[in-house]
């Protein structure tokens, strides 16, 4: 989040995902009338490309949000290392768990009530493996985005569904009743409900 959009955001979002300073948690807060969700942003694949504060600041970053008045911690959040190799991608995964693992402990916070906000379309079930709470599916959704000219507009058309996704998409009125749906289709047209893999995950279970 750039720090001239916080005006902006603050007005109309429920929750942050993307703190990744001290400084930028300082700048929220001084701003915020209500109380306010907020993820810390970690780069745990180091990658350049990538946004998101290092693990080593981490804990700094949680402190700031513990002290500040309104900003609540809800979460970790992640993007997954751009590689086909799932060990590379489980252990950038698996290092955001032990943070929160970490913060909870430090701030006297029940592991359960942090989020983690990790894996998208193409690398969900590794994640869920290592205790994700939160997937961002939008292309398994929606499909491939797709550039638009300054100007024209693009109706929206469900991809990748089956008869009992195109059933309900039928009704649906926009991508945010779509999203609400929670069934995700995959290669084969195979359905994955993310609440049930999540809660089935090895990484979750004993989490009170």
């Amino acid at each position: 989040l750039q720090s001239n959009k916080i005006n902006q955001a603050l007005s109309c979002v429920d929750a942050i995902e993307s703190i990744d300073s001290v400084a930028l948690v300082e700048k929220i807060d001084s701003r915020a009338t209500r109380e306010l969700p907020v993820f810390i942003e970690v780069n745990v694949s180091n990658e350049d490309t990538k946004h998101g504060c290092s693990p080593a600041d981490f804990s700094s970053i949680a402190e700031a949000v513990a002290a500040s008045t309104h900003l609540r911690l809800a979460g970790l959040m992640t993007v997954g290392l751009n590689s086909p190799t799932e060990a590379n991608v489980r252990r950038g995964y698996a290092l955001l768990r032990e943070l929160r693992d970490t913060a909870a402990q430090q701030l006297a916070i029940p592991a359960n009530k942090l989020e983690l906000s990790m894996g998208m379309s193409h690398d969900l079930e590794w994640a869920i493996a290592e205790g994700a709470t939160i997937v961002r599916v939008g292309t398994a959704v929606f499909g491939p985005r797709r550039l638009v000219a300054r100007g024209e507009s693009l109706p929206y058309t469900p991809v990748n569904t089956c008869d009992e996704c195109k059933k309900y998409q039928s009704t649906a009125q926009n991508r945010n009743d779509v999203n609400q749906h929670l069934l995700v289709t995959q290669d084969a047209h195979v359905h994955k409900i993310v609440r049930i893999l999540v809660d089935k995950s090895p990484a979750n279970q004993g989490v009170d």
